[in-house]
This record gives structure tokens, C-alpha cells and sequence, in this order.
């Protein structure tokens, strides 16, 4: 079963193997050119693999998309919660020296004795 789908097949395999083998663009363009004027089995063949490309190119950039989108989602979170725990083993802020009134010049009382 196998093998009658390969010999079914062999243009449009060994076509599409020449053109992924092309060294360059022009290669690939006369290469192209070839399987259009071979006939329709083939310029279909090439308009599904063009189709594929583009839906892969769709996918590849879709999932990038989402990527950056979870990971600004992921540092946004991150950084919140730092926020919070920063807050929370804090508490408030309390200038304990001025509450003492070490600023204030009680420092100068020690310094005399």
C-alpha cells in the first residue's frame, strides 16, 4: 500500500525534493517554473505547498503572539505580587529616628555626659 502511494506520487516527489534542494532563489524559480509547465498535477502540487508555507508562516507567528502575551502577562503578576510581599514584611514606614527625636538634637545630650 505504501509503495503504490510512492509510485503514485513519484512526480510530485521528486519535484517538490528538487525544489527543497535548491541551492538559491533563482534555482528555486526555474525549478518552479519546470512543474507549472509539466502540467496541472503538478502546478497543484506546488500551489498546496505555497498554501502550507503560509499557513505555517500564520501558525509560527501566532504562537509568538501568544508567547510575548503570556509573558507580559507572567512578569505583570510577578511583579504585583513582589509588591505586595515587599508591603507586607514592611508594614509601614516609620521614620524611627525622628520619632526619637534623634534629629532633633537629643543626640547632642549623649555627646555631654
Amino acid at each position: 500500500m505504501y509503495f503504490k502511494y510512492l509510485l503514485k506520487n513519484k512526480l510530485k516527489i521528486v519535484w517538490c525534493t528538487r525544489l527543497a534542494r535548491a541551492i538559491d532563489q533563482q534555482d528555486r524559480e526555474k525549478i518552479q517554473e519546470e512543474m507549472m509547465g509539466l502540467g496541472p498535477d503538478l502546478a497543484s502540487s506546488l500551489e498546496q505547498l505555497y498554501a502550507a508555507r503560509e499557513t505555517a508562516k500564520e501558525r509560527q507567528k501566532n504562537m509568538e503572539r501568544s508567547i510575548r502575551k503570556e509573558a507580559r502577562r507572567l512578569k505583570d503578576e510577578s511583579s504585583d505580587r513582589f509588591e505586595d510581599r515587599d508591603r507586607v514584611r514592611r508594614g509601614p514606614v516609620i521614620d524611627e529616628d525622628s520619632a526619637s527625636g534623634w534629629l532633633k538634637g537629643s543626640y547632642l545630650h549623649i555627646l555631654e555626659f
